[in-house]
């Protein structure tokens, strides 16, 4: 299994209840863009059977009142004739399952770009989702906090 971590650490923070309901619209915030990486790493993920697909999960590894960890992972994804998790030699191209390869009809069909990169089908689905989805963290929480201060 592959995972990518989302950390948000507002420990620095005097807790008074202002500061504990911006520490809250942030936490919330950071879900939301987890489940977004988990949407869009699906979305670019190779599928065949769609157990790659379905493998993917969000969920709140840590949380400790002003520290949250959220994690993103993909895999297993069981091949049902060898056996062996084709998950990480999906993401990283490696042989023999992850390269080389061309997208099959499933996969082609729910391509959106180039194979392999940016918003297409393929290698590093989940690195790729997590590149383009984490840069607008600060702005989605930054939008929360203004959303619930006067």
């Amino acid at each position: 299994m592959m995972q990518t971590r989302l950390k948000l650490d507002l420990a620095r923070l005097t807790l008074d209840a202002a500061a504990r309901q911006i520490i809250s619209a942030a936490k919330a915030e950071a879900v939301i863009v987890a489940r977004d990486v988990e949407q869009t790493s699906r979305a670019r993920a190779p599928e065949l059977t769609g157990e790659l697909e379905a493998s993917h999960r969000t969920q709140i590894a840590t949380d400790n009142g002003d520290r949250l960890t959220v994690a993103v992972s993909a895999g297993p994804a069981i091949n049902q004739v060898t056996g062996e998790d084709y998950s990480i030699p999906m993401h990283e191209g490696l042989p023999p399952t992850g390269r080389p390869y061309n997208l099959g009809p499933v996969s082609s069909a729910k391509n959106a770009g180039p194979p392999h990169q940016g918003e297409g089908v393929g290698w590093k689905f989940l690195e790729r989702a997590l590149q383009d989805c984490g840069p607008a963290l600060a702005r989605r929480i930054a939008a929360a906090i203004r959303r619930i201060t006067p």
